[in-house]
């Protein structure tokens, strides 16, 4: 026999089911068109390595998952923001959480598979940026740093500057890969080289820089505007980074997994007090970012949530977007303050600020000093 009790768990699970699978639709449908929006996006940058890559449809398929696994930290916690407040949205103006109310649903079980989805992706967050998104990122730059490098071999063509960040490189002619009388500027030396040889050499694997080999020249360099030097060389060497923005050394703390960099504060007993603070930073920073769905989940309740008013469509969902495109811009400028002055707290302040700025909306709204 169903007691009246047990006839309201019931009816409060499959509610909660059925809201459960709502808030899933609209998560897959919003994640799948954001990624989707990530790629067109990123056209130019991965047509641009497929180009120089000639085509290769593995190395294509690779930049394009490292791609988007470097992005699903941010990509998550927005996709679960979006998909909160259109679910919400529509099972409040299809008037279904009025009907799960009038059965006896309370408020807290209504929005107990909101805060699921919240934990689940929380857990995600973490597991992407303490493990998945470093993997990716230096997994991904070394698969650009092999295509650049297959470039620079091959790709280079006498008689056209080709311009290299710190490095402008020309030569007259070029047999079997070997350049002729080629001439080379050093923005960041603030030197120019010329021989009448060269060729790029890979040695001992190295992904980030390639060896330039010239034979038979000389390398002018002018360190003041009135000291210079001049050096003639048979024999000579000039590495080229391949990655023009960072290197594996200068991005240390974001190619380790979490457990490695434990392990490296555990063991290495000769890190700087730099180096310490950027892992100490990077350490904060990922629990920062598992901690991101609480705040959006916060600030759906704030201004997503609600069951009676029908009136305000698309004012709260406007509102509440806007709040948490506002979070991601904070976090961002917040993140780099971190890094540029070395202060690991800098990075919470988002954090608190937001969640505590809705805290005190939510407050208003329990005592109607305000209505959202």
């Amino acid at each position: 026999m169903i007691t009246g009790n047990s006839l309201k768990s019931i009816l409060s699970l499959k509610s909660q089911s059925y809201i459960l699978s709502t808030i899933l639709s609209y998560y897959l449908l919003t994640f799948f068109g954001l990624i989707s929006l990530i790629i067109l996006l990123q056209f130019f940058r991965i047509s641009d390595l497929i180009l120089v890559n000639g085509g290769d449809p593995y190395k294509i398929y690779l930049i394009i998952k490292y791609l988007l696994i470097l992005t699903l930290p941010i990509l998550i916690p927005t996709t679960l923001l979006i998909s909160l407040f259109l679910s919400y949205k529509n099972l409040r103006e299809e008037n279904e959480l009025i009907a799960f109310a009038s059965v006896g649903v309370s408020d807290k079980q209504l929005l107990m598979p909101s805060f699921l989805m919240c934990v689940v992706m929380s857990f995600f967050c973490y597991v992407c940026s303490a493990k998945l998104a470093p993997e990716a990122h230096i997994k991904s730059s070394i698969i650009e740093n092999q295509i650049k490098s297959n470039f620079l071999k091959t790709g280079i063509r006498p008689k056209i500057y080709y311009d290299q960040a710190n490095f402008v490189i020309y030569s007259e002619d070029k047999i079997n890969n070997e350049f002729i009388n080629i001439y080379i500027k050093d923005k960041k030396e603030n030197s120019i080289t010329f021989a009448k040889k060269g060729r790029f050499i890979s040695e001992n694997d190295n992904s980030w820089f390639l060896n330039l080999e010239l034979l038979n020249g000389n390398t002018f360099t002018k360190r003041k505007e009135n000291l210079a030097t001049t050096f003639q060389f048979s024999e000579y060497k000039i590495p080229i980074p391949l990655n023009t923005r960072y290197n594996e050394v200068d991005l240390f703390h974001l190619n380790q997994t979490n457990k490695q960099i434990f392990k490296t504060l555990q063991h290495d007993k000769l890190l700087t007090e730099k180096k310490l603070n950027y892992y100490y930073i990077e350490i904060l920073k990922r629990i920062n970012l598992s901690l991101i769905p609480f705040v959006f989940w916060i600030i759906f309740i704030t201004f997503g949530f609600s069951i009676h008013n029908r009136t305000a469509k698309s004012s709260p969902f406007a509102i509440g977007l806007l709040v948490g495109i506002s979070y991601w811009l904070s976090y961002f400028m917040f993140e780099a303050f971190a890094f540029a002055s070395q202060n690991k707290s800098i990075i919470l302040v988002p954090f608190i600020f937001y969640t505590s700025f809705c805290l005190i909306i939510l407050l208003l709204k329990s005592k109607k000093l305000i209505t959202i």
